[in-house]
């Protein structure tokens, strides 16, 4: 970590250490709470966005989504290296630079709405519905490679009961849109607000 520290600035080596962990939400470690862990990578989405600066934003997913997908994919190094016998460096090399191309979707998606000023249509509608053009793109640019999706870390959650009706693409948006729920809960400046925030945050996530 130090040695990355030389390399990388602290707040994104933090984002890159972030969404490693964050990756833990994914199969083979699916569970009864990791579905929170998905629910922190759509909040630190939310944190991608408060900025009106496109790069910002953009800089801010990428590390982020690029340790998500380099933890998330780590099968592609044994895959390439031991089964595939093509050697470490190759390994490594795979392993690093599909999760940079991958982050570039959520990157991307982040820069589109950051502009927005207006912070309620920006959290509960643009961004939610950037990610879904986001991932819907990656599964299908150059053929695609869909894995995965934030939807995925909800199969054990409460959003799970969704799938049948808006399908995974649809309930990453609604991961995205409830972390934006959160968020204003968390900056309502009185109860009556905080408790109104998180009562259609409960519904959503209930219903």
């Amino acid at each position: 970590m130090k040695l990355l520290a030389l390399f990388i600035p602290p707040q994104k080596l933090g984002l890159l250490v972030l969404g490693a962990l964050c990756a833990l939400a994914y199969a083979p470690l699916l569970g009864a709470f990791t579905w929170v862990l998905g629910l922190i990578s759509a909040l630190v989405m939310v944190y991608c966005v408060l900025t009106t600066s496109a790069k910002q934003a953009f800089v801010r997913a990428w590390w982020f989504s690029w340790g998500q997908f380099i933890a998330g994919l780590y099968w592609i190094y044994i895959s390439t290296v031991y089964y595939g016998n093509a050697g470490m460096p190759l390994g490594v090399l795979l392993t690093l630079t599909l999760p940079a191309y991958l982050a570039l979707y959520p990157a991307l998606a982040a820069a589109i709405v950051a502009r927005m000023t207006n912070l309620k249509w920006k959290l509960l509608v643009a961004l939610p519905l950037a990610w879904m053009l986001g991932e819907l793109l990656r599964g299908w640019v150059m053929t695609g490679f869909p894995w995965n999706l934030l939807a995925y870390t909800q199969l054990d959650g409460l959003l799970a009961g969704y799938f049948g009706i808006v399908g995974a693409y649809g309930v990453g948006a609604i991961t995205t849109m409830c972390a934006g729920l959160l968020y204003f809960a968390w900056i309502s400046p009185n109860a009556r607000q905080r408790f109104s925030w998180l009562m259609a945050f409960a519904v959503i996530m209930l219903g």
